[in-house]
């Protein structure tokens, strides 16, 4: 079984999603992505991480039609990308890119608890989820 098999059944079993709605975005995302050739755990926890709130979860999925549309191979344009949204961004919002980017450059990775440490404590619940999510993709 692959671990895109097994990805949402673990997830949801280490209860990693704030609320019904944030599962929702992420499975929609998670079925349109899951076969891109671009698609990685990286770009995985991405998704989770987008799938929090309406707004981002728009701006992430828009750049990943775009990625279909123009029949990218890899994720490195979504670095790039996180690299030039964190310069133009506020204190927290510069953080999550530099979060994503990290999730994109080490997939296979999971960034220690202490990145919590750079954001405001009311953004800690949803670190702690993409931080747990991050755990059990790499496990997969």
């Amino acid at each position: 079984m692959s671990w895109e098999e097994k990805c949402i059944p673990a997830l949801l079993e280490q209860r990693v999603f704030l609320s019904p709605q944030h599962f929702s975005r992420f499975e929609s995302a998670f079925s349109f992505l899951r076969h891109q050739y671009f698609f990685t755990k990286g770009v995985c926890k991405c998704a989770i991480l987008a799938a929090w709130d309406p707004k981002h979860f728009k701006i992430f999925m828009d750049s990943m039609q775009e990625m279909v549309e123009k029949k990218v191979k890899d994720s490195s344009c979504m670095i790039t990308q996180g690299k030039l949204y964190s310069k133009h961004s506020d204190n927290n919002m510069r953080l999550f890119a530099e979060l994503y980017t990290y999730f994109l450059s080490n997939p296979n990775q999971t960034p220690s608890e202490n990145i919590m440490l750079r954001f405001s404590k009311n953004w800690v619940p949803l670190l702690d989820c993409a931080i747990t999510a991050s755990f059990v993709l790499d496990k997969l």
